[in-house]
């Protein structure tokens, strides 16, 4: 986890949940460099008539850094309580790209930033604009301040980067991510046959209507999060690395007459798309539980 800094106008995570720029560019500069679990450091504006007077200069907060790019008013559940004085004479908002924070946390008390930091780090002007790195020794610093978390108010796209980066995680990728790269490339395959075509990633991921093999295996891996690592049919759990096995991730089309779309995708078991094949969806639960065909002591968390 590494720490980023920006001046800004304030910090308020519990009404703007936010990450605010002025330019579409200094946003995507900190989408492209940030990292999982990072984290941008809130430094109020020295000197300026939009800032309160109690805040100028300090060290405000810091947030997890999201994975999206939004328009700023689009996170704000009501834009009436932003004070007017930050909207331009064409009543264009003065911030209006930003970024989702994933996690906020204020300090206590704000700490004046030459206390602790370096002079030159932060006070150019390219940081009201642009975030800049924290050097390891002004990141320790910042992480040794007293700081409690700030509650976000639920939005439908937080909710869906909170989801994006437990995926994306390293913890997530080791238990998962062969598995959801074997069924993406099932996928793909299946497709290409059944066209009785070669396999041909754009072609095949055109009719599947996503836009990249990446969306596609980001699909999966949303599946199995909201699935709880279980089989959708028989809710059973899920054996990752073990691609032989009957309890193998298989992803399964709902309506098997259907096509790989997001609507008509499910991860099961494989041995239950095995077995829908020849038995009713609603009956393979209870045809397993029959068979004794699972071991309901497997888990894998």
């Amino acid at each position: 986890m590494r720490l980023f800094i920006k001046k800004f106008y304030g910090f308020s995570p519990s009404t703007i949940p936010v990450i605010t720029f002025s330019q579409i560019g200094s946003r995507n500069s900190l989408l492209n460099r940030a990292q999982h679990g990072d984290r941008i450091v809130f430094v109020a504006v020295k000197s300026d008539e939009h800032v309160h007077k109690e805040e100028r200069g300090k060290i405000l907060g810091m947030a997890e850094i999201g994975r999206e790019k939004v328009r700023t008013l689009d996170m704000i559940s009501d834009p009436s309580i932003i004070n007017k004085k930050y909207f331009l004479p064409n009543g264009d908002f003065m911030w209006p790209e930003g970024i989702p924070m994933l996690r906020a946390w204020k300090f206590t008390p704000p700490v004046n930033r030459l206390d602790i930091l370096n002079k030159a780090a932060i006070d150019s002007q390219a940081t009201r604009q642009n975030a800049i790195l924290l050097s390891e020794e002004d990141q320790e610093k910042i992480l040794s301040l007293p700081s409690e978390e700030v509650k976000l108010p639920p939005t439908i796209v937080l909710n869906k980067q909170r989801l994006r980066a437990q995926i994306l995680s390293p913890e997530f990728n080791e238990k998962w991510g062969k598995d959801v790269a074997r069924m993406a490339e099932t996928i793909r395959n299946t497709v290409a046959n059944s066209n009785g075509q070669e396999v041909n990633k754009t072609v095949k991921i055109k009719d599947m209507s996503f836009a990249s093999d990446t969306d596609l295996q980001l699909f999966l891996r949303e599946k199995i999060e909201e699935q709880n690592g279980r089989c959708a049919i028989t809710g059973h759990p899920l054996m990752p690395h073990q691609p032989e096995s009957w309890f193998a991730p298989s992803a399964d089309r709902i309506d098997s007459d259907g096509h790989y779309t997001p609507d008509n995708i499910q991860i099961v078991s494989k041995a239950a798309n095995r077995a829908k094949s020849d038995i009713a969806p609603d009956k393979v639960q209870v045809f397993f539980e029959a068979l004794q065909f699972y071991d309901p002591s497997i888990d894998t968390d």
